[in-house]
């Protein structure tokens, strides 16, 4: 069963600089290994970001799509936006936002995963590629 290693921390925490670190090591290690990506930067670097506040079920539902489609060819995916963090992006979401809360965590326990919580270091915080600015970022 393939293993999911999950990257969770705030804006600005290292998500994927320490993905991009571990899957380096691991293919390096000839380990069966790939990386997903984050669907939220995409949205923003297509100058789409309205649609993380607006639609957070799509944002979630897609990050998923991008994972689990890989699942089957590898033993280890590496996620910096792991399907359980789009729990801490619901804020005001006007459809059952508690359900889908407990829905997003749900889902996510059906996977292998293995879960590394990151802490911001003491380096300048950025916005670039962000929505979030240091007093607003997720904790």
């Amino acid at each position: 069963m393939t293993i999911l290693i999950n990257f969770f921390g705030g804006p600005g925490a290292g998500k994927t600089e320490r993905s991009h670190e571990l899957y380096l090591y691991m293919h390096s290690k000839k380990l069966s290994v790939t990386y997903v990506s984050e669907f939220a930067s995409k949205l923003i670097h297509d100058g789409d970001e309205d649609i993380l506040k607006r639609d957070p079920l799509y944002v979630f539902a897609t990050q998923c799509n991008w994972i689990t489609e890989v699942m089957d060819n590898y033993n280890y995916v590496i996620c910096d936006s792991p399907m359980a963090i789009s729990a801490a992006y619901l804020k005001n979401y006007p459809f059952g936002e508690e359900e889908l809360r407990k829905f997003i965590i749900s889902f996510s326990k059906q996977f292998n995963n293995v879960n590394l919580l990151l802490r911001r270091g003491r380096y300048k915080f950025t916005t670039v590629g962000r929505i979030h600015t240091e007093r607003e970022r997720v904790y």
